[in-house]
């Protein structure tokens, strides 16, 4: 990312996500108001696993407008939610399906090369997860915008990001 990196929201891979950002030697925010006035995020990783019911998806706008307004040039969003069909209850599969929607219209309105994309964890995901979020943070994801992506258990890891199918034969 060109700039710092926002990873807010509480949910269930927050902090995985801090460690994340800081392991690619990007500064990483907590906070938006830690962020230098002038300074432009590269990009924002709001963790919405702990939503459960509709109402608190005033959370997500409390926390990403302002931080989309900060948002740079070519900058990337990154939203993590859980995947509905993981979910019994009407209300969390709700507030889950919502999330795509929100993403889509983020894209949308996102210019200068930025984008915005949603990563729905299924249970047990942890590896998963981080390695989306690797991707989409990524100049390699710049041409993907407003997607969902369903993550599931395994090692979904690569061994080297700058390159993947190093020793892999077709």
């Amino acid at each position: 990312c060109p700039g710092p990196v926002l990873v807010t929201g509480g949910g269930a891979y927050a902090a995985q996500l801090v460690e994340l950002v800081s392991d690619a030697r990007v500064e990483v925010l907590t906070d938006l108001d830690d962020l230098a006035e002038g300074t432009r995020l590269g990009g924002i990783v709001l963790d919405m696993t702990a939503l459960r019911h509709p109402s608190q998806l005033e959370h997500l706008r409390a926390v990403g407008a302002p931080a989309i307004k900060r948002l740079g040039a070519n900058g990337r969003v990154v939203v993590i939610g859980v995947d509905p069909a993981s979910l019994t209850a009407p209300a969390e599969v709700a507030t889950a399906r919502s999330l795509e929607g929100i993403v889509r219209s983020i894209a949308k309105e996102l210019r200068q090369g930025s984008t915005a994309n949603l990563v729905l964890a299924q249970p047990d995901s942890a590896s998963a997860v981080r390695s989306a979020t690797e991707f989409f943070l990524s100049g390699r994801s710049a041409f993907v915008d407003g997607q969902p992506i369903v993550v599931g258990q395994g090692e979904g890891h690569n061994a080297s990001v700058d390159r993947p199918l190093k020793d892999k034969v077709a």
